[in-house]
């Protein structure tokens, strides 16, 4: 019997640390928040200790019989038990409604007592926390102190943007409710949440991007199998013809996945597949939590580049409300766009930010970090990434000495703005690897590796126009901070204003191209 050990990353922890409490958790239903308090009574009661209790409420996502019909709110309670036990024993109490399909979930409502007694209304429980996930914030309307300075602004823009408690409970919850709900047909699976969700730079409005892995070898440090047991499961073996059976075998494991979802997961709706795409995914609405969530299937290269990201926000404090701002910055100036299309996305932004902390020598070429790897940090995902670098930031200190600690937000806000104002796109391209530049090998308006998948250009669907329309708006920004800089009173809401004129960026971008 042979072992292989692994290195925990920061984010893994937290990962596992989330993912135990989603396993210890239930997610109920009630008329408000007045009901939470009842509902602990009854769970503590009947069932066990409670570690913790949340209320939230969501608005609905069923279609509205007329425009102006008033939008309805649904409560819910996320009750964690002390253990597993007490869980296991509230779940075995739930009962299933006269004509529904009996799938059995951590998911349920709370009903009235069939004895109504009359009785004083309880005082309100102060243990237990609330939110109200409608209250969608924007970066365009957080107030900031009078007399606060950009840098200042930033993190407070970065705190109160970032995903809330009860929103990255619900996340987990909704990523659990999915992978207890296929473990009958495969009873090792692990679905995953990634991107902005875990990677310190998202918010509480923002999408689920998750992947469901057969199974979760390669993920989180387990005991291995016993190597010289005799005995193997009986299983359909994965279709042979390279990557292009993979893909396909992939394909219609999503296409199933979906019709799962769609007719017997309860709590889904609104399911699309969009099977077609370069990684295929499912689109569906989490009605009892409001999340629009991305599933994909046996790609985790996704779940290693959000733990990179987390890296860097571990390496330099600086990082994350730098993030923040810019992709607020870049939202409210209309450059990304939540529809796929030509213009960039949030991801190309985070990859820009590091590569430009990287020449500020803030943040390590991810060369060292995987040039250093041991085999304690050897990850490779199913399809062949190769995802190993060296997890330990205390070990990083023997290869990386960072510099320009004092540099401060707004001097690294105004500094990204003029680095990207002056980059030469058409000659150029972006690598995180060595955090140069060089020479582009291919005719792209823009070039940026992707630092795991090293063939793809994550800058490939941005054309010269949208290019020539971010460098104009990087000059923007430029001007607005330095007015501030002369004496003018100026906060980040004067950096998100109005966008530049759309029609005078196509003169300026038909200009370059006769130029040229």
């Amino acid at each position: 019997m042979t072992s292989v050990s692994f290195r925990i990353s920061c984010l893994e922890v937290v990962e596992i640390d989330r993912r135990n409490q989603a396993a210890k958790s239930m997610l109920i239903q009630v008329s408000g928040m007045d009901s939470s308090s009842e509902v602990k009574s009854y769970l503590t009661s009947n069932f066990g200790p409670l570690a913790g209790i949340y209320h939230y409420s969501v608005g609905s996502s069923a279609k509205r019989v007329t425009r102006s019909a008033p939008s309805v709110s649904h409560h819910w309670v996320i009750a964690e038990f002390e253990n597993k036990a007490s869980l296991e024993e509230a779940l075995k109490a739930c009962r299933y409604p006269d004509n529904a399909v009996p799938v059995r979930s951590h998911m349920c409502w709370f009903s009235k007592p069939l004895k109504v007694l009359r009785k004083s209304a309880a005082p309100l429980d102060n243990s237990i926390i609330s939110e109200n996930l409608e209250e969608k914030k924007s970066s365009l309307n957080i107030p900031f102190p009078i007399n606060s300075t950009i840098g200042e602004q930033m993190e407070i823009l970065q705190t109160q943007m970032k995903v809330s408690e009860i929103s990255m409970r619900v996340r987990f919850l909704t990523v659990h409710h999915l992978e207890q709900s296929v473990r009958a047909l495969f009873p090792n699976a692990c679905a995953l949440p990634f991107g902005s969700s875990v990677s310190g730079i998202g918010s509480t409005s923002g999408d689920l991007d998750l992947v469901l892995l057969p199974e979760e070898k390669g993920i989180f440090p387990k005991p291995e199998a016993n190597e010289q047991s005799r005995l193997w499961f009986q299983c359909k073996m994965v279709t042979s013809g390279g990557a292009v059976g993979a893909r396909h075998q992939n394909v219609r494991t999503l296409e199933l996945l979906g019709d799962i979802v769609r007719f017997f997961i309860p709590g889904y709706s609104k399911v699309y597949k969009i099977l077609g795409a370069r990684v295929p995914i499912i689109q569906f609405v989490s009605d009892f939590t409001g999340l629009n969530c991305d599933l994909c299937y046996g790609n985790s290269s996704g779940v290693f580049m959000s733990e990179l990201i987390y890296m860097m926000g571990c390496i330099d404090n600086r990082f994350q409300p730098l993030i923040v701002t810019i992709r607020s910055w870049a939202a409210a100036k209309k450059i990304t766009n939540p529809v796929p299309g030509p213009q960039p996305t949030n991801f190309m932004f985070v990859m820009m930010v590091i590569n430009f902390l990287q020449h500020k020598q803030i943040l390590p070429t991810w060369d060292i970090l995987f040039n250093n790897a041991t085999k304690e940090d050897t990850r490779v995902t199913e399809d062949g990434i190769d995802c190993t670098y060296l997890r330990d930031i205390g070990e990083l200190q023997k290869y990386f000495s960072p510099k320009n600690g004092h540099t401060t937000l707004e001097e690294l806000l105004y500094e990204f703005f003029e680095f990207y104002a002056n980059f030469d796109f058409a000659a150029k391209g972006i690598s995180l690897l060595t955090g140069s530049t060089s020479d582009k090998s291919i005719n792209t308006a823009m070039y940026i590796q992707n630092p795991l998948d090293r063939q793809l250009n994550v800058s490939r669907n941005v054309n010269i126009n949208e290019v020539s329309r971010l460098q104009n708006e990087f000059r923007s920004a430029l001007r607005t901070l330095e007015a501030k800089s002369s004496g003018q009173s100026k906060s980040l809401t004067d950096l998100f204003g109005v966008p530049v004129d759309s029609q005078r960026m196509m003169k300026i971008a038909m200009k370059t191209l006769l130029e040229d």
